[in-house]
C-alpha cells in the first residue's frame, strides 16, 4: 500500500512539478523550508527520534495533529536536507462511515480552497503555486483481522519535496 502511495504522490508532484511554490505556510506558523533547529525552537517536534521516509527524509512526529477540522492520529513533519518539505496526517479506524466522513470533511476543505481535485488511483490532489496536496485514502487488515480504514493527508512543497 505504502509504495501506492509514493508513486501516486511522485506522479502527482511530477504533475505539478512545473509550480514555483517559494516559501509557503506548511502547516500553523510552520514554513516549508525551516530548518530542523528552526521547527524544533517553535516546539513543534515530539521527540528527537528520527525515521527516514520512503521518500528519503528525515522524519520526526509532530506534537501536533489538527488539520481542516479534523484530529488525526498522527502527524510527522519530514526534512529533505534540513528542510522543512512534507507534513504527514494519518487517522486510522475501524468504522466505515468514520472514515467517510473524515474523508469528505478533508475533501470539501480543501475543495473550497483549491477547486476541484485531480484523481489518481486512489490518491486525490490538489495544488496551489505552493503547495501539492495529497488525499490517500485506504484499508488495511488490523492485528484481530477487522478492517481498518486510513486517511493520510501530505502536504508538500514543489520547492523542498522533489530532489535536488
Amino acid at each position: 500500500m505504502k509504495k501506492l502511495l509514493l508513486l501516486s504522490s511522485l506522479f502527482i508532484v511530477a504533475i505539478f512539478s512545473s509550480c514555483n511554490s517559494g516559501d509557503a505556510t506548511a502547516y500553523q506558523d510552520l514554513i516549508f523550508g525551516m530548518s530542523l533547529e528552526d521547527v524544533k525552537a517553535k516546539d513543534y517536534i515530539a521527540s528527537d527520534e528520527k525515521t527516514i521516509s520512503e521518500e528519503g527524509m528525515d522524519t520526526y512526529k509532530c506534537k501536533y495533529s489538527d488539520y481542516a477540522g479534523i484530529h488525526y492520529d498522527k502527524a510527522e513533519l519530514s526534512f529533505r536536507g534540513n528542510k522543512l518539505a512534507k507534513v504527514l496526517f494519518v487517522k486510522s479506524t475501524t468504522s466505515a462511515a468514520e472514515q467517510q466522513e473524515t474523508s469528505k470533511k478533508v475533501n470539501e476543505y480543501l475543495t473550497s480552497k483549491y477547486g476541484q481535485a485531480q484523481e489518481t488511483g486512489k490518491c486525490y490532489g490538489w495544488n496551489d503555486p505552493k503547495h501539492v496536496f495529497l488525499q490517500y485514502v485506504h484499508s488495511e487488515i488490523g492485528e484481530d483481522f477487522s478492517s481498518l480504514y486510513v486517511n493520510e493527508l501530505a502536504i508538500c512543497s514543489m520547492d523542498y519535496y522533489k530532489e535536488k
